[in-house]
């Protein structure tokens, strides 16, 4: 597993999450929240497909599968 620096964490400008395997929030940095307009601890526990508009699900589980395949997974979404 890749060593996970904190700090990088908190400071970007970038949304980062940390997931859980069932895909739930553990954290999220301030960048995650503001895109999502939520307060952070908010969303701790929270489902990530509570975010995904229901057309998308198909997409966002085979992404899904693809990060728990490989280990890591980069992408993009609007």
């Amino acid at each position: 597993m890749t060593p996970f620096n904190r700090d990088l964490f908190e400071r970007s400008r970038l949304a980062m999450s940390l997931l859980a395997r069932n895909r739930t929030y553990l954290e999220v940095n301030a960048a995650m929240a503001r895109m999502l307009e939520i307060d952070r601890d908010q969303l701790a526990g929270t489902h990530l497909n509570q975010f995904i508009p229901e057309g998308e699900q198909d997409d966002a589980d085979a992404a899904w599968d693809e990060l728990l395949a490989r280990g890591h997974r980069l992408g993009e979404r609007r």
